[in-house]
């Protein structure tokens, strides 16, 4: 080549060489804007929050699509991670100790279970044609609601058998209680403020500075009685999404019975379990009849038995334990009820469940629901301290009869009572207190809660003739952000003027949680003397926010169980 060639090429060469040096930085420098721009973004949605310092520390190390279903499905994902190291970190505990390995069974079964939820909210959102409808959201709440407390029911177990232990995996795993709250802060936002991050905010109340969750006391927090602006569903929704054709077809048909429970051996099992186990998972809805008579068993419908339904001969059928805390070694509380459903989409009706341990047993449950979708009709509930466990998830209970005596409703679900009768006894351990609820909301963010409509707080003769010794309330916090409502529910004389008493005699909750009363009636009624920490809505439009359309969104799934179900306050 010549002199002149080898010219051109250098100063074409150094043009290449001087725009790959200005570009270099110029490149860079948009990439630090967009940093900064999702830097912001992020700092921004942590304010939606309950813990946002946790928050960004977890967008800030993460790779995620700076958009409104980007952050949130991270944040669910990071809640999964988190579940994943409890899950590690219990596997660490020592075995060999029954009452360990009894709490340990729980462990591992919840939180396999939780990790189902986010899995599943985290599928939605990622789904090529997710939207955000309410439906959808609402769904999403309550599944990740049920995550967290699905998550707290491992602590909750290990801490009753193995205090030790539960309070070492309760510090462990405190960092993943904060990513669980903050995912459904997330969700609670989306639903709230639409895809524009920007304008996302605490929704709810957040945690009052200075206090220490896990003794909440003092300060007197005005209570948001249900953030949720959910409208009225009509009774003609469609039926549940997740059926498929043939289910949806068998229960808009009069029921009929596809597998006889029998003692006698004149059906086709003599057990109820054998029928339970009979059905095959992924299967259109199973109808078993159970005929009368005292099946002394422990029935549990695992998560794999989805759509079953229970018939029986009304109290004639009867279903019995007596499995307890106090006398069995190594028992938990979630281990002992009599009847046990984990699910999804279980009916219930025309039978008694029952758990025989008595007072001396303590906790002793007779009926636990851990599935999505539960409903009970015209169903007996009775035991002693802790009758229902109404666990987690949405749940439905008309015409039912439940009697007990401590906290004997209890759990954390998203459970709506109609037309039911609540009816206290006297223990048999002299001067204990009842109390017809303990509803166990554990973070603000959640859509849990117990509302009763049109319900009758009773108690049995022998409890009404010694009031001065046995005193009856209402309910009390078992929880951090517990949530009770009466909705125009009878409350007779025997219970207690004051309606509500604290938790163990502290200041526990009170502040934090929401009792409430709208248009109670009867002799126990009287609103003058009530705690001052519980509320009495005045609002019909506030009263609606508990009722079962908007509370548990019954109109979109109940009337599909063929149930009857009350629409308005």
């Amino acid at each position: 080549m010549g002199k002149c060639c080898c010219l051109v090429f250098i100063a074409i060469l150094a043009l290449v060489i001087a725009g790959v040096s200005i570009g270099v930085p110029l490149a860079n420098k948009a990439k630090a804007k967009a940093n900064d721009s999702e830097q912001s973004a992020a700092d921004n949605v942590c304010q939606a929050t309950s813990y946002p310092a946790t928050c960004a520390q977890t967008l800030a190390s993460g790779n995620y699509t700076a958009d409104s279903k980007g952050v949130t499905r991270y944040s669910l994902q990071s809640a999964e991670t988190g579940v994943n190291s409890t899950l590690s970190s219990i596997l660490r505990l020592n075995r060999t100790n029954p009452n360990v390995t009894a709490a340990l069974e729980v462990c591992d079964e919840v939180l396999e279970l939780s990790k189902e939820q986010l899995e599943a909210a985290i599928s939605v959102l990622g789904g090529s044609n997710s939207t955000a409808t309410k439906k959808v959201m609402d769904d999403l709440k309550s599944w990740v609601s049920a995550a967290m407390e699905l998550h707290t029911t491992c602590i909750d177990a290990l801490l009753e058998v193995s205090p030790e232990d539960g309070k070492r995996i309760e510090q462990d795993s405190a960092h993943t209680q904060e990513l669980l709250s903050n995912a459904l802060a997330f969700i609670n936002a989306l639903a709230t403020y639409g895809d524009k991050i920007q304008n996302w905010k605490l929704t709810g109340f957040s945690i009052p500075s200075g206090i220490n969750i896990s003794d909440l006391t003092g300060v007197e927090i005005p209570p948001v009685p249900g953030f949720r602006n959910r409208r009225l569903l009509s009774t003609t929704d469609s039926l549940p999404g997740w059926m498929d054709a043939q289910t949806k077809r068998h229960l808009l048909q009069a029921p009929t019975y596809d597998v006889v429970v029998a003692q006698d051996g004149s059906g086709d099992f003599k057990t109820i379990q054998e029928a339970v186990n009979a059905h095959k998972e992924n299967s259109a809805r199973l109808v078993i009849y159970i005929k009368s008579g005292t099946y002394n068993e422990q029935v549990t419908v695992p998560k794999t038995a989805k759509y079953l339904t229970f018939i029986g001969d009304g109290d004639k059928t009867i279903i019995t334990g007596s499995r307890n805390v106090a006398l069995m070694k190594g028992m938990t509380t979630f281990k002992s009820a009599t009847l046990i459903v984990s699910g999804d989409g279980f009916i219930g009706r025309s039978f008694k469940v029952e758990n025989t341990a008595g007072a001396e047993g303590h906790q002793a449950v007779a009926f636990r629901g851990t599935a999505r979708l539960i409903a009970m009709y015209q169903v007996t509930f009775d035991s002693y301290q802790d009758t229902l466990y109404a666990h987690s998830f949405r749940q439905y209970y008309r015409d039912c009869t439940v009697y007990g005596t401590v906290d004997f409703i209890f759990g954390n679900a998203e459970a709506s009572f109609q037309n039911c009768k609540i009816i206290a006894k006297r223990s048999t351990l002299l001067g204990q207190q009842n109390t017809y609820t303990a509803q166990g909301r554990t973070d603000p963010q959640m859509t849990t809660g117990f509302s009763f409509q049109n319900c009758v707080f009773d108690g049995t003769p022998e409890l009404k003739a010694n009031t001065t010794f046995y005193k009856t309330f209402l309910g009390r916090p078992w929880k951090a952000y517990s949530v009770c409502v009466l909705l125009k529910s009878e409350v007779l004389a025997h219970v207690d003027p004051s309606g509500w008493m604290p938790w163990n005699t502290t200041t526990f909750g009170l502040y934090t949680s929401y009792f409430a009363e709208y248009q109670s009636f009867g002799a126990g009624a009287d609103t003058s003397k009530r705690v001052s920490w519980s509320h009495q809505i005045t609002s019909a439009s506030t009263a609606q926010t508990y009722q079962a359309n908007n509370f548990v969104g019954a109109s979109s799934w109940v009337p599909s169980y063929n149930l009857p179900l009350t629409t308005t306050l």
